[in-house]
């Protein structure tokens, strides 16, 4: 879950900034084969009214990085704007069109909290946003994801994932083992259906070794693994 924080400034700082107290009921959304619909819960725990708006783009990797276009029309959310008073929640309805089942859909949903100019809070105040990773999965789910490229250049190892599957593969983390030392790459991430993710990894030897890379159990795969050469110059 990517979690964002606004700044609004209003004039005053005051002698702490005044945090935003909401939540919501998950982190990510997954529809299932056959299911074209999923929901969450938005809750206000503030003691002021909040307003919230709930937007959604396609999300796609392109050349090892995310990349998205706003409003598809393959997601109808209800409500899109709405407030909440003190202690109340309302549930927020997520509706897919399903385009191709044989293979995974990959959205995002925005949650955002909106500055309310007519509400009296001087200082700096804190919005929050989330993101919300939206799937819908294939009728028949095929996992498979591998190492394909490993690079060096001054100390700094890049290695790049290649998901092979029709659905996104959730990497954990990455180890690098060599001569005794290790590195650890611990920012998980996602490779989605078709597409190639890179990440890098400061080394502090050359020499020799082996990379691994530990997905996530609902991704169904095995660890990736292959040696790797770090020159010594």
């Amino acid at each position: 879950m990517f979690l964002a924080l606004l700044l609004a400034a209003t004039g005053v700082a005051p002698a702490s900034p005044a945090l935003p107290r909401w939540h919501i009921s998950a982190n990510r959304l997954d529809v299932p084969a056959g299911n074209l619909a999923a929901y969450f819960t938005i809750a206000n725990d503030d003691r002021v009214n909040e307003r919230f708006e709930v937007t959604s783009y396609s999300w796609n990797q392109r050349n090892g990085a995310d990349t998205r276009r706003v409003d598809v029309d393959g997601v109808l959310i209800f409500p899109r704007l709405f407030e909440l008073a003190p202690g109340e929640s309302r549930r927020v309805r997520v509706g897919v069109l399903r385009t191709d089942p044989s293979v995974e859909s990959d959205y995002r949903i925005a949650v955002e909290q909106l500055f309310d100019p007519q509400r009296d809070r001087s200082g700096i105040h804190f919005l929050l946003a989330y993101n919300l990773p939206l799937f819908v999965a294939p009728e028949r789910p095929i996992f498979d994801a591998r190492i394909v490229g490993i690079s060096a250049r001054s100390r700094t190892l890049t290695v790049t994932v290649s998901n092979e599957g029709n659905v996104h593969a959730f990497m954990a983390n990455a180890v690098v083992r060599w001569r005794g030392a290790s590195s650890t790459y611990d920012q998980p991430f996602y490779v989605l259906p078709h597409a190639t993710m890179a990440f890098t990894v400061v080394v502090h030897r050359c020499g020799s070794g082996i990379v691994t890379i530990a997905p996530a159990k609902e991704s169904h795969l095995r660890p990736l693994a292959t040696s790797l050469s770090i020159p010594c110059r």
